[in-house]
C-alpha cells in the first residue's frame, strides 16, 4: 500500500494592534527568544 507525505509551511506573523510599538527595545530579544523556543518545544522549525 503506498504511503503519502504532506508537509504544511505556515508563516506566522505577530503584530499589536493598529501596529502600535508596544514592544520596547530591552524587551525585544526576551520575546523573540520565547516565541523561538515555544515553537521549538512543539517541533516546529524557526
Amino acid at each position: 500500500m503506498p504511503h503519502s507525505f504532506n508537509k504544511i509551511w505556515i508563516h506566522a506573523i505577530w503584530a499589536t494592534k493598529e501596529r502600535i510599538p508596544l514592544i520596547n527595545v530591552s524587551v525585544e530579544q526576551k520575546v523573540y527568544k520565547y516565541i523561538s523556543e515555544e515553537h521549538r518545544g512543539q517541533g516546529c522549525p524557526v
